[in-house]
């Protein structure tokens, strides 16, 4: 992809579109000497404008149910233009403008049953003298209230408003009714707005066309109003949940409430919003919005006859404009809740325009996948309840004048559930009949989902089984061991080979034909979701029936029912089917370790340019560049190379650490050549010193090999666990015995058996120790145990692992990394390692790929800043002066020179190294003097750092304050 949004995001400054489209494409050179930057993922609005939101629509399919129940009524086309000058045209063009005025409002009171006397508080045009501009407004927002009285009359038709539908009612027509409800409200409050806006700047003058006209009101639109089409677009900060270091430090609030929403628990929610609220204004402005559109009722997920009138809302929402940051935590603080459901609402909105996204989190069983909303669907039961409470919230504020806190903790109350099944029915409820809305604070996510139930991997619980395996023949060794007082933390070559091959899945593995193992390899290297496919297609893809008898073993009783069924189900396999399983998922996680992505081959020959221009490698005519590099250059140009061992890229590689300078470094680090006398063969080695880690490992295996625990007697008495749980295989063992010295013999490193101790006695006095470090140290035992191989293998004895690069994105050690298609440098690939739709580090040297003289030349051409002067005396800064630099300092009161046109905060002054008064800078007001004259210069230089060093001790005396 390229950066930003499309093709116009990677067009040049003052570039058309189809210029850039038609253009040759620039050269190395030409990139090189544009910014480095890559423009920042931006939070746009879901919509941006009525048409973007599909006004148009819903007003054509609302004026034919209108058609139906009103057949007289003709509405002009101006009425319901989303062109609202040409509104205002027509409309001062129009003289039945009084009577299409009674027409609506008696239309609207038809469908209401309203009387004559009730609707005088409406907006008329002929109470008053009003312009153009007004009287559209005041037909316009008349449309949007009758259109709002037909959708609510219809909806009741279909739903009560404190039910769920019923299942013989049509959902995509009630969730378009629902779409189209919430499009006129917004209609109706955006032209209110508009209305409100103007009599707030003519404050009681007499309104002219020339006056209203030179306020500049902006039309009506999406962005009149806070709703819900015009909130933030998070889907871009969603995607980075699950990886939020590569979001910038002033997303991460936003990031974890994100993360949060979908618990169905709150522990923890509160204190994310509190964290919030102090590091991130941004992420508090987000959730005030969502909130003020839950209150409001702009927004689909609702029955359009729980919304507000308009009036009610034009009162709301111009009160919930003043709330502060004060009034956002008492929210915080009495009704968190009602954060988490307008932040979910948010969600929804977000998924309304990824549907792609939001159909895999509801394929995949996600929480997440709940959260649909008209057009989509109808919106979830405990989702419209929520909304529903907090509309009549939103209602009561109005009504009572009580704050937002009070009224929303004492309407959005979560009916109490229970985890015991209801009582069984005698038949299904009718399709006829409609449930109540009821709304649990747990609905979304928790036990309800069923995330636990999916389908795992058959290589995780193959390697569940094989682990299984392992500690079977493990901990009686460990055990033989804590008899005698030593702990098995290491395991020397003859212990390796007892317990690693010696187990009963090796020797059953070591059974299988080469020629079955060669098709589980063929199979798992075909398929790219090898990694990921169940067991039971696992069993299809190897030609396996799965067996339905009586399972021989017991599936692990910690895991999950999903991971205990697929546990069963390799376990009822034959003994030739269940090594062929198991040979398919060892390569399958072989695969998955390093993976390769092909890039292409416009990318490659990129790549192969640029590394060519790097390393001054110049090309013959007609040769191709990606034969060139492989054969002509070193290997450490093209191939990757990695340590097995210590887990580290050797190349010179550029990883987004350190300062932001230009990469040029080139070769391998703390690497060394080997050759081969016998054969003149060479290959790389890493160098690095032996670590701390490996030094133990080392002097573990020699104590262990030294002290040869397998040829110990065992004791006469041994304690045995009642299971092999950890805690109760440690709490069995953590008895003192003899006394309590049990606790003293062990130690870490095993040391020379003693001759006669009272390990070797029963139990007894048993004095419980404290066992918690004690399970710590067995998991660390098992696990060192089960991962080590057979020796101890420092970094340089091993050659390193060599992968082909060129023209490939590889992931290494959980990290991809590419070649820069613009200076051939091996770099880190982030999601923001890109220059329109090529791969590149950020950091790219001109200077080492056109040369010097071409870098001063664009340096030279490069605008630069003007040269920094002293704010008191005058005196501009030197340049390349050593220890002159002038000091910056933050001036808020200033308002010479550049500051008198810049807001407070971003007014600066520069001071000469002895003219320093950061305290005056904040406090004082400044005059802009009059500079020094050509010939006395020198002496008002002088008399000036005496007056303003003087001033330093006295700062109310300087005659600038």
């Amino acid at each position: 992809m390229s950066a930003g949004r499309g093709n116009a995001a990677s067009t040049p400054v003052g570039e058309s579109i189809s210029d850039a489209t038609d253009a040759a494409e620039p050269a190395l050179t030409e990139l090189m000497k544009r910014s480095r930057g890559v423009l920042d993922p931006e939070l746009a609005p879901i919509f941006s404008d009525f048409e973007d939101a599909g006004m148009h629509g819903a007003l054509a399919r609302l004026r034919l149910r209108l058609q139906k129940h009103v057949p007289t009524l003709v509405v002009p086309e101006w009425v319901w233009s989303l062109d609202y000058r040409h509104a205002v045209t027509e409309c001062a063009r129009d003289d039945g403008v009084p009577t299409l005025l009674e027409a609506l409002v008696s239309a609207a009171r038809a469908l209401t049953g309203a009387r004559a006397g009730e609707d005088s508080a409406l907006p008329s045009a002929t109470g008053a003298p009003k312009t153009s501009f007004q009287r559209a407004a005041i037909v316009r927002l008349h449309l949007g209230e009758l259109l709002e009285v037909l959708t609510a009359h219809v909806a009741r038709g279909l739903v009560g408003v404190e039910h769920a539908p019923a299942r013989d009612v049509d959902k995509r027509e009630l969730a378009t009714l629902y779409y189209d409800a919430y499009c006129v409200a917004v209609w109706s409050s955006a032209h209110a707005e508009y209305l409100g806006c103007i009599d707030d700047l003519l404050g009681g003058l007499p309104a002219t066309e020339e006056r209203v006209r030179d306020f500049l009101v902006p039309s009506p639109e999406l962005h009149t109003v806070t709703n819900f089409g015009h909130l933030l677009h998070l889907g871009a900060l969603t995607e980075r949940t699950a990886s939020a270091r590569f979001c910038a430090k002033s997303s991460q609030a936003l990031l974890a409430i994100l993360a949060r929403v979908t618990n169905a628990g709150s522990r923890g929610w509160e204190t994310t919003l509190l964290m919030a609220l102090k590091e991130s204004e941004g992420a508090v402005r987000v959730c005030m919005q969502s909130l003020a559109v839950a209150l409001s009722g702009l927004h689909p997920a609702i029955h359009p006859g729980a919304r507000r009138p308009w009036r009610e809302r034009f009162v709301l929402l111009r009160a919930l404009r003043v709330h502060t940051q004060q009034d956002f935590k008492e929210v915080v603080q009495k009704a968190p809740n009602a954060i988490k459901e307008a932040i979910r609402l948010h969600l929804a909105a977000s998924f309304l325009a990824d549907r792609a996204t939001y159909d895999a989190m509801r394929y995949t069983c996600h929480p997440t996948g709940l959260l649909c909303v008209p057009p989509l669907d109808v919106p979830a039961g405990p989702l419209a309840a929520a909304m529903h409470r907090m509309a009549d919230a939103g209602a009561s504020m109005v009504a009572t004048r009580e704050s937002a806190a009070v009224a929303i903790r004492r309407h959005l109350v979560s009916e109490p559930r229970s985890r015991k099944k209801p009582e069984s029915r005698a038949s299904r409820q009718p399709k006829h009949e409609a449930e109540t809305l009821s709304y649990s604070s747990s609905w979304l996510g928790g036990r309800t989902n069923s995330t636990n139930q999916m389908a795992r991997p058959a290589v995780q619980v193959v390697s569940g089984l094989l682990s299984a395996s392992y500690r079977s023949i493990w901990i009686p060794f460990w055990l033989h061991g804590n008899h005698h007082g030593y702990r098995a933390s290491r395991l020397d070559s003859a212990q390796y080979t007892a317990l690693h091959n010696q187990s009963a899945a090796h020797r059953m593995c070591t059974l299988l034909p080469d020629e079955q193992f060669q098709k589980a390899e063929r199979i798992a290297l075909a398929n790219a979701d090898a990694s990921l496919v169940s067991v039971p297609q696992a069993c299809a893809l190897l030609g396996i029936r799965l067996n339905s008898g009586a399972s021989p073993g017991t599936p692990c009783s910690a895991s999950t029912r999903a991971v205990q069924d697929a546990e069963v189900e390799v376990m009822n396999l034959c003994a030739d089917d269940a090594a062929l399983l198991v040979a398919f998922a060892r390569i399958a996680t072989l695969r998955s370790s390093l993976l390769s992505h092909d890039l292409g081959a416009q990318t490659r020959r990129r790549q192969s340019l640029a590394i060519c221009q790097r390393l001054l490698l110049p090309l013959a005519p007609g040769e191709d560049p990606c034969e060139a590099v492989r054969t002509r250059l070193p290997q450490h140009a093209t191939v990757l190379y990695c340590c097995s061992e210590c887990r580290r890229v050797v190349n010179s590689v550029q990883d987004n650490t350190g300062k932001d300078v230009a990469f040029n470094e080139l070769g391998l680090s703390a690497s060394m050549l080997t050759v081969d006398c016998a054969t003149c063969s060479s290959h790389m080695r890493c160098a690095k010193r032996s670590t701390a880690a490996l030094r133990t490992a080392v002097a573990l295996e020699a104590s262990a090999e030294q002290l040869a625990l397998e040829q110990l007697d065992p004791v006469a008495a041994p304690l045995l666990p009642r299971d092999l749980r950890p805690a109760t295989i440690v709490s069995t063992m953590c008895v003192s015995k003899g006394g309590g010295s049990g606790a003293n013999r062990k130690t870490s490193v095993p040391t020379p058996v003693p001759t006669s101790g009272p390990a070797s006695g029963p139990a007894s006095g048993p004095a419980l120790r404290d066992s918690s470090s004690e399970v710590a140290k067995f998991r660390r035992d098992l696990k060192s145990c089960f991962e080590q191989g057979e020796r101890a293998t420092s970094c340089g004895d091993v050659p390193l692992v060599c992968v082909p690069i060129l023209g490939r994105a590889i992931r290494v050690f959980g990290n991809w990394y590419a070649l820069c298609s613009m200076c051939g440098a091996l770099a880190r690939v982030t999601p923001a390692s890109r220059f329109r739709d090529d791969i590149c580090c950020l950091r790219c040297d001109f200077a080492m790929l056109a040369g010097k003289a071409a870098a001063n030349e664009m340096r030279a051409a490069l605008h630069k800043p003007p040269t920094p002067s002293c704010r008191f005396c005058g005196k501009a800064e030197p340049e390349n002066g050593a220890g002159m630099k002038w000091r910056r300092i933050p001036a808020p009161t200033d308002t010479g020179g550049r500051n008198a046109f810049v807001p407070p905060p971003l007014r600066v002054v520069w001071c000469a190294p002895l003219l320093i008064f950061q305290t005056s800078h904040r406090s004082c007001a400044y005059t802009p003097l009059a500079p020094p004259s050509k010939g006395t210069a020198r002496r008002t230089t002088g008399g000036g750092l005496w007056l303003h060093t003087r001033a330093a001790r006295r700062p109310k005396s300087l005659h600038t304050c």
